[in-house]
């Protein structure tokens, strides 16, 4: 697998009614570092699709802007497909005295939910997207790339 995070499974469960097997896969330590995936031979199916832009409605009602969400299909040697459903933070961007912020920065980025911010956490890397197709890690040194590449 190509992208090995995204075909991580907890619990699959079967849905008959949606054509797919249904997990929620915990990333991380919070309760709310999750992703949902939904596994299928048919990703586009209208039952499924209906559930996932259900899915997407009822967290934008409840959250608002303080969540964004990120939603991704890939393809198995199996011939299923997955669809990866992550919720993540909206972080917002705020001022910090020069030195204190991002790279030594005046700025920095805090999660308005829990008030961490990004400097707060040795974290590898400031972006991993598939955003163009591809996989993009924005690494702000060299040891930081190599942690993002092979892990601490």
């Amino acid at each position: 697998e190509d992208f090995p995070l995204m075909a991580e499974q907890s619990s699959p469960r079967w849905s008959a009614a949606l054509g797919a097997w249904i997990d929620v896969v915990q990333v991380g330590e919070s309760e709310d570092a999750f992703f949902l995936s939904a596994r299928s031979r048919t990703p586009n199916s209208k039952r499924l699709l209906e559930f996932l832009v259900n899915l997407r409605l009822h967290l934008l009602r409840a959250f608002g802007k303080k969540v964004d969400l990120n939603v991704t299909c890939h393809s198995l040697a199996s011939g299923e497909f997955v669809v990866n459903f992550a919720p993540v933070a909206c972080l917002q961007r705020i001022s910090v005295p020069k030195g204190e912020g991002c790279m030594g920065l005046d700025f920095d980025f805090q999660n308005p939910e829990t008030g961490e911010r990004v400097t707060q956490h040795t974290l590898p890397c400031a972006l991993v997207d598939c955003s163009h197709g591809k996989g993009n890690v924005l690494a702000a040194s060299d040891e930081f790339w190599r942690v993002a590449l092979e892990g601490r």
